[in-house]
């Protein structure tokens, strides 16, 4: 009888700081998933799975190598009168510029990456590594 209730009386020790154990492991847990859940923490995660990934990654550099083209060529444009010939120039000149930038896509891509590289770690005195090229 004594050994039975010596059993339980070990058994149920060996519970409590089992169950202690497991509060510290949930408490842990919760406060873990209560950062990754913060906005900030958020961003940081969605910006590193971009890194991580290099087709998303090309995807947007392209697609920002577009939007700079585009941009650039309707600020050249747009100080100039209007009238036909200068609406042709416009469209040549827009024209060039896009081809120049597809043919040389994968340099202006490694400059932009280069320049972020130099943001990021100035902003954060680290150095991002960028995967992929």
């Amino acid at each position: 009888m004594k050994n039975e209730k010596d059993n339980l009386a070990e058994t149920i020790a060996f519970l409590k700081i089992k169950q202690r154990q497991d509060l510290i492991s949930l408490k842990e847990q919760l406060h873990s998933t209560f950062e990754s859940l913060k906005p900030i923490n958020l961003l940081k995660n969605t910006f590193h799975e971009v890194d991580d990934s290099p087709q998303i990654k090309n995807g947007l550099l392209n697609s920002a190598v577009g939007l700079a083209t585009d941009f650039i060529s309707k600020k050249v444009m747009a100080n100039t009168p209007e009238n036909s010939m200068k609406k042709m120039v416009g469209s040549v000149l827009q024209f060039a510029i896009t081809n120049l930038v597809a043919k040389n896509a994968d340099t202006i891509i490694t400059t932009g990456e280069n320049l972020l590289k130099r943001v990021l770690k100035s902003k954060n005195g680290t150095n991002h590594q960028f995967s992929g090229n």
